[in-house]
């Protein structure tokens, strides 16, 4: 039985070593002495970092005789428990009864009754997770999005039955709680190991159902690419011809973009489109996108520096470069709004550079209708994009922005009040 360990968890951690000295020389007894009285003495006391160790060395061997003693404890002291011990108590309970536990949880008449019954739920799911599921199916409590599913879970991911909650996980409708668990479960493996999480991912079938492939895959790779982007960069090529892998690229590149370094990122990305399939030109713009727009935002300097001394810009920037022209026309510390037109003007596709450029330059009209009319009527666009940035029409969307809003008597902008 692993009882001592998930309460040990919950009650030690770090506070163990900070408090050892200071209990030893307390009224609490030693482990092997701990009794329902000395369990009584914890909760009666008022030492924060005694009470939690005072409870666990009497819980770690709750046994079905102490039970009703404890919660009779437990109950008389209701009013003082935080819901620290709440849990720790619940856990403890549910190895011995878990049905009386999370019953006794949801019954809890101290306005807790939601957290002490995803605790009970969370203690379940580590000792005995598949009976805690069928406990919430037989009693319609059973909801793959709910927090006590995700309780479960969060107790079955530290009891080290990987495979069986993988199988677990394969089955579920593909929801946003099930990502958020099997990231849990991706984030644990590879805490172990990496190469454990390498391994895990690719066991599992390529036709898992409802797409649990790819989402095993891309959270590993999130993990994988901040502890190790040179054996992220390798996983990635290894399977870059599955489809699984689509929409990874981004990960990737905010990864290592945040936590390492861009360049690496951008010349590896040159290397990728110089081979046949995947990644499509789509997948290395919007990776390139992700990873450019991140680092404008975290260091727009050393962003702006390393584009401008790119002698020639690779056409998967593209989007990138959108990026850029927007950026400097809205930055703080650009006085010329040309420059962002002349970023806008680098890129390779026709279409979305004009319609970045009307969208720049109808921008700029609102502010300095003058300036950015001489600016236009000195530069060499086509006419049909000098009329599409001259239509009223084509300002609806900006009066829409600004529709509802007005100028108060205090000089504030308000929103106006429909009528």
């Amino acid at each position: 039985m692993m009882r001592p360990a998930i309460i040990l968890l919950f009650a030690l951690g770090l506070l163990l070593g900070v408090a050892v000295g200071r209990w030893s020389m307390s009224i609490a007894p030693a482990p092997n002495s701990a009794t329902s009285e000395s369990f009584r003495a914890a909760l009666e006391g008022h030492d924060p970092l005694g009470r939690p160790l005072g409870m666990a060395r009497f819980l770690v061997s709750l046994g079905p005789e102490d039970v009703e003693q404890a919660v009779e404890i437990m109950e008389a002291n209701r009013i003082g428990i935080d819901d620290y011990e709440m849990r720790m108590f619940l856990v403890a309970w549910i190895s011995v009864d878990p049905r009386a536990a999370v019953e006794w949880a949801r019954a809890d008449s101290g306005g807790r009754q939601g957290m002490a019954a995803r605790a009970a739920m969370y203690g379940w799911g580590y000792h005995d997770p598949r009976s805690a599921i069928a406990y919430l199916k037989e009693s319609d409590r059973y909801d793959p999005d709910s927090k006590n599913v995700a309780s479960v879970v969060g107790g079955w991911t530290k009891n080290g039955d990987v495979q069986g909650l993988t199988d677990f996980l394969m089955a579920m409708p593909g929801t946003r709680n099930r990502g958020l668990m099997t990231n849990n479960l991706a984030a644990i493996i590879s805490n172990e190991s990496t190469e454990n999480a390498i391994q895990w991912a690719e066991a599992i079938p390529a036709d898992a159902p409802n797409n649990f492939k790819t989402v095993a895959y891309h959270r590993v790779m999130s993990a994988l690419a901040r502890r190790d982007p040179a054996r992220a960069m390798q996983w990635y090529e290894e399977h870059r011809s599955h489809e699984y892998t689509e929409g990874v690229l981004e990960i990737v590149a905010r990864r290592l973009v945040d936590h390492y370094d861009p360049q690496l990122f951008f010349a590896w990305l040159e290397g990728l489109q110089t081979t046949a399939g995947r990644p499509d030109a789509s997948e290395l713009q919007l990776a390139a996108k992700a990873g450019f727009q991140l680092w404008l935002k975290r260091r727009p300097r050393q962003a702006t520096q390393w584009l401008e001394q790119l002698i020639e810009i690779p056409i998967f920037m593209d989007e990138a470069l959108v990026r850029m022209a927007k950026h400097r026309m809205n930055s703080v510390d650009s006085r010329d709004p040309t420059e962002a037109l002349e970023w806008a003007q680098r890129i390779h596709d026709p279409t979305l550079r004009n319609e970045t450029l009307v969208r720049l330059a109808r921008g700029w009209r609102h502010k300095d209708q003058a300036a950015m009319e001489t600016w236009l009527a000195n530069s060499d666009l086509p006419q049909e994009i000098h009329a599409q940035i001259l239509s009223e029409q084509g300002s609806d969307k900006a009066r829409e922005a600004r529709k509802g809003w007005e100028k108060s008597a205090d000089g504030k902008i308000r929103r106006r009040l429909r009528p």
